[in-house]
Parts: C-alpha cells; sequence; structure tokens
C-alpha cells in the first residue's frame, strides 16, 4: 500500500512540478516564427547554444540591411564603425543597449534609434523555446 501511495505522489507531483507552455507563433509581415513560451517566464532549457536559431530581425539579414537603408540618418552615414550589444528577450523586445567600441556618441544614439524603430524582432529558440539572448551588431555610420 506504500507502493501505490509512493507511486500516485510521484505522479501527481510531476504534474504540478511540470513546465507550464503556450505554443506561440510571432508575425511580422509575411515572416513568422514559431516556438513554446513558458508561462512562468522560465524556461526549462539550458544555457544557448549556438548551434540553436538565434533572435535575428523578421526576414533575416537581407530585410535588416533593406531597413536600416530606408531609416538611417542620411548625415551621419560615413565609414565609422558602431558596435553594439543589445538583449533579445522572449517575446521578441530589444532592451539594455550598449556601445562595445569607441564610436562618436551620436553615431552610438543613431544605432540605437534604429534599433528601437526595428520594433520587435524573433526571439532565439532553444529546444523549441523562445528564450532570451544577447545579439552584437556593427554599424557602419
Amino acid at each position: 500500500m506504500k507502493n501505490l501511495y509512493l507511486v500516485l505522489f510521484l505522479l501527481l507531483g510531476e504534474n504540478v512540478i511540470a513546465q507550464q507552455t503556450k505554443d506561440t507563433t510571432f508575425q511580422s509581415g509575411e515572416y513568422s516564427c514559431q516556438c513554446k513560451l513558458a508561462l512562468d517566464g522560465k524556461p526549462d532549457v539550458k544555457p544557448f547554444d549556438l548551434n540553436e536559431k538565434p533572435a535575428h530581425y523578421p526576414g533575416g539579414e537581407d530585410e535588416w540591411k533593406k531597413f536600416v537603408k530606408k531609416n538611417i540618418n542620411k548625415k551621419l552615414k560615413g565609414k565609422d564603425e558602431v558596435e553594439v550589444y543589445f538583449e533579445v528577450d522572449e517575446k521578441g523586445t530589444l532592451s539594455n543597449y550598449r556601445l562595445l567600441n569607441r564610436a562618436a556618441n551620436q553615431k552610438y544614439e543613431e544605432a540605437v534609434y534604429l534599433l528601437k524603430l526595428s520594433g520587435k524582432w524573433f526571439p532565439a529558440v532553444q529546444n523549441g523555446y523562445c528564450i532570451k539572448s544577447v545579439k552584437k551588431l556593427k554599424f557602419e555610420l
């Protein structure tokens, strides 16, 4: 009888501990990204593996280049390289912008402006879960 209670306890306990998730599709124009979103905000996955799908702008690098070309302040365009670090959370929101090189403050602010203007990105995906990740981008301003 004790064994039966133990088995029932373990089975019921597993349901309580199990990760609550929601299948999610992020849509931007004709582009989409699917993953599971952990409802408690903490997916049960290992640290991000570069072999998994990294966070990216909807449509990929070509669409990102088109966006930047269309929206960049033409007065600042030049040959100075601005390298920016930022985070993309599990819902695609960008935050925590940091300058990684010695670029002029005005050019760093333009890079951050472009990132904020770009809206939500597709989050990184690991083991099917949307996860928070970091990204580095270089701009020529």
